[in-house]
């Protein structure tokens, strides 16, 4: 039968190890993550590496290192050499009883050569006799070592974390305000609105006085928290002798170029993002 439920009672042993992981590996990814945030190294002495308290999920499999662990790392190298070793979860099944086991191996590298890969590394859910994921890397430099977690295994934080961390991201790119700004040449106020860290000016007024080829620093500024992050550039323009440019940098100061004509409606308009 092709159809099985796989969370239900059946009167008989029918939910498998690999069953679990492939339910994990769909919902959670089928990548190597590490569970246990900052997760350590250290070095206890010149060859041996401590592995500290420690939670995975490998392919799909849940995996953990539940009291610290010592592992011998050897030895180093020749003075003025590098050498970078591998300390990888090793899994291997056995392929007539079907017994999984995992243990803590060291693998080599090449003197200078950098960061080498595991002899095995397929997929969990390809059904390997034996495979390798790395979690820490010892760096010799002659004989002397330095460990460090593997920095290419994501760490996967609880799905709390994620959904509060999602519900701030959608309060910053939703949330709404505005304020208002007095800019150069014109007659009243003008509104910022900001949604998220995206801030909009669109506007008509009036000219308040004239300027032909305007360029100077204005007295004016955007007031903080709506300032652009990098360069800002708000444009006016009427329907004859008024077309100019307000370049707002990053400290809220207004730079003016352009022609002003009195007494005229502008139409105002600028977006950018704040930092």
């Amino acid at each position: 039968m092709t159809i099985h439920m796989i969370t239900s009672r059946q009167n008989m042993a029918h939910v498998t190890a690999d069953d679990a992981a492939h339910l994990n590996a769909r919902i959670m990814g089928d990548g190597q993550y590490l569970l246990t945030k900052n997760w350590t190294p250290t070095l206890a002495s010149a060859s041996t590496v401590n592995l500290p308290v420690g939670e995975w999920l490998w392919n799909g499999r849940y995996v953990q290192i539940s009291v610290q662990e010592s592992i011998n790392i050897g030895n180093g190298v020749p003075s003025g050499s590098t050498r970078d070793d591998l300390i990888c979860l090793h899994y291997s099944r056995n392929t007539g009883t079907g017994v999984e086991t995992v243990s803590a191996a060291v693998i080599k590298g090449v003197i200078n050569q950098g960061i080498g890969v595991p002899p095995i590394t397929t997929s969990l859910l390809n059904t390997p006799s034996e495979t390798y994921m790395i979690i820490a890397v010892v760096h010799w430099n002659g004989l002397t070592p330095t460990v460090q977690a593997f920095e290419n295994t994501e760490y996967l934080q609880p799905f709390s974390q994620t959904n509060e961390t999602l519900r701030n991201l959608d309060y910053r790119l939703t949330h709404a305000t505005s304020t208002t700004a007095r800019l150069p040449y014109m007659d009243r106020p003008v509104t910022l609105r900001k949604t998220g860290n995206l801030v909009v000016v669109s506007e008509q007024v009036l000219t308040s006085a004239s300027g032909a080829n305007a360029h100077f620093n204005a007295s004016e500024t955007i007031p903080d928290g709506y300032r652009p992050a990098g360069q800002g550039v708000i444009t006016c323009s009427d329907n004859s002798s008024t077309v100019a440019s307000l370049l707002v940098n990053s400290r809220g100061g207004i730079e003016i170029n352009g022609n002003f004509s009195q007494s005229r409606y502008l139409q105002v308009l600028g977006v950018w993002f704040t930092a």
